[in-house]
């Protein structure tokens, strides 16, 4: 005899939905990550810029000699300093940041939904209409902030894999297994 309280559909959904929440920790944990890998080589060049524009002003004073090799270097300098706006890592930055943002604010949103969806409460429809939408904000952001993609970089992406496993765990009690739910 069946158990009239088992529904595998909407154990179906609610796994579907589950999925998509633990992909959009990840998202937004790799993001953040990703952010903070670009701020390391946005300070580094600001750091560069900083000492070639120091040491130019400083070597145009002890070798006058060469003050045309010191101003072009200046020159390069405060180019750099001019461009910094539109170098490729500031760009991705400010773009990683952003979406960061909006990721993470999604995200809390979407726990909220998964307390509704776990107990029950929707039908396995409900549970797919909240799915699409959460899927379709999860794009919006990722082509609003990085229209030809999301960069790659493997050793952040097991980073971000490791911080959300960490995370569903300490707040859920479930361990995620290799493409979902354990």
């Amino acid at each position: 005899m069946s158990d009239p309280s088992f529904d595998p559909p909407l154990l179906r959904q609610q796994a579907i939905y589950w999925n998509q929440l633990v992909q959009l920790k990840t998202l937004a944990t790799y993001i953040r990550l990703y952010r903070d890998d670009q701020a390391r080589w946005v300070n580094l060049i600001g750091i560069v810029r900083a000492m070639a524009s120091s040491s130019t002003i400083a070597g145009w004073v002890i070798w006058k000699d060469y003050a045309a090799i010191w101003g072009v270097v200046l020159a390069v300098s405060q180019a750099a300093d001019a461009l910094k706006e539109f170098l490729p890592n500031a760009k991705r930055q400010q773009a990683a940041g952003e979406m960061a943002m909006v990721l993470e604010t999604l995200f809390i949103d979407s726990q909220f939904d998964w307390e509704v969806i776990f107990t029950g409460e929707e039908t396995s429809g409900e549970i797919m209409h909240r799915y699409r939408k959460l899927a379709k904000l999860k794009l919006d952001a990722e082509k609003k902030y990085f229209p030809h993609g999301v960069p790659t970089n493997l050793k952040l992406y097991e980073l971000a894999s490791q911080e959300t496993n960490e995370y569903v765990l300490a707040t859920y009690g479930e361990k995620i297994a290799e493409g979902g739910l354990a």
